[in-house]
């Protein structure tokens, strides 16, 4: 998975798809349910019981992604076979590159969007040789692979420049770090680093019950 600066920001991601996946596929089987399509219905809330899976799971945030993802997945070969509602379903496969990098990234989202995309042709194969469900016009299938991949390319450098800009910020933010706990004329930690050092030392000792002794020395015309 993408390294986030932060792990509490991964488990709000985790929770955002677990929460809107459970909310898209429990509406749309319940619509199916209406319409008495009770085969996309039961798979949809099948699919919507595994949201709520990943979610209840966000703690370990890497069982929680794979979760998403393979499901969604399954979810987006299923209605490739079918056809979905009148054979749209296909048209969901979009969503798959940006859930996917937002995920993974982009090296990682990458490898994941050619297997998916291997997937949903051998995915449209099978509708076609089984007799599932043909497409009409018979160019559809074709034009929606060619449209993923535009669409999966665009993500893959939408991502590539998140990733640069985000490395560039950190880089930044720990280079001003750096220069706020050093002092400019020695290079040795300056009094602010000192500090906070200081309050870690103590805490930790303050917590095992260990005393401690401070030296504190001056040295006259130090910096003459």
């Amino acid at each position: 998975m993408h390294e986030y600066s932060d792990n509490t920001e991964r488990k709000l991601i985790v929770r955002l798809f677990s929460s809107v996946g459970f909310t898209a596929t429990f509406v749309m089987a319940c619509i199916a349910l209406i319409n008495s399509d009770y085969l996309l219905s039961a798979v949809l809330f099948s699919s919507s019981s595994v949201y709520v899976l990943a979610l209840s799971l966000h703690k370990s945030v890497e069982k929680s992604t794979s979760i998403i993802l393979y499901n969604l997945y399954v979810l987006m070969f299923y209605l490739v076979v079918t056809g979905g509602v009148e054979g749209t379903g296909p048209i969901w496969v979009f969503i798959v590159s940006p859930v996917t990098y937002s995920i993974r990234g982009l090296k990682r989202g990458t490898y994941d969007i050619t297997l998916f995309l291997l997937f949903i042709m051998f995915g449209f194969y099978c509708a076609e040789f089984f007799n599932i469900h043909h497409y009409n016009p018979t160019e559809f299938p074709s034009r929606i692979i060619l449209t993923f991949i535009i669409v999966a390319m665009l993500g893959g450098f939408y991502e590539y420049s998140r990733e640069k800009y985000n490395d560039k910020i950190i880089a930044l933010s720990q280079k001003n770090e750096l220069l706020a706990t050093i002092d400019p004329l020695t290079s040795l930690p300056n009094r602010r680093y000192t500090m906070g050092k200081l309050e870690e030392f103590k805490y930790s000792l303050s917590r095992e019950q260990t005393p401690f002794i401070l030296i504190l020395c001056d040295v006259d015309n130090f910096k003459k």
